[in-house]
């Protein structure tokens, strides 16, 4: 049994891996640059999030655009 829920926990990951960097990347440098600045750790908390959610929103919106864009090897 402990296989399959290794198995199943690194198919996960490799699934979601291109979500998950760049939120811990945003936030990661959200949080250094806010705590920098010296706000309180709740501020860099919600900042941290808000700026992972909007770059990992960015890139699964253009993955998607990408994904959903006719390609044409015809030539005319």
């Amino acid at each position: 049994m402990k296989r399959v829920w290794l198995a199943l926990g690194l198919a996960c990951l490799a699934c979601c891996l291109p979500l998950i960097v760049p939120f811990l990347g945003v936030a990661g440098f959200a949080g250094l640059g806010g705590w920098a600045t010296g706000l309180n750790w709740a501020e860099v908390a919600c900042l941290a999030l808000i700026a992972g959610a909007i770059a990992t929103a960015a890139v699964f919106f253009l993955r998607r655009r990408k994904a959903n864009r006719p390609t044409s090897n015809a030539r005319e």
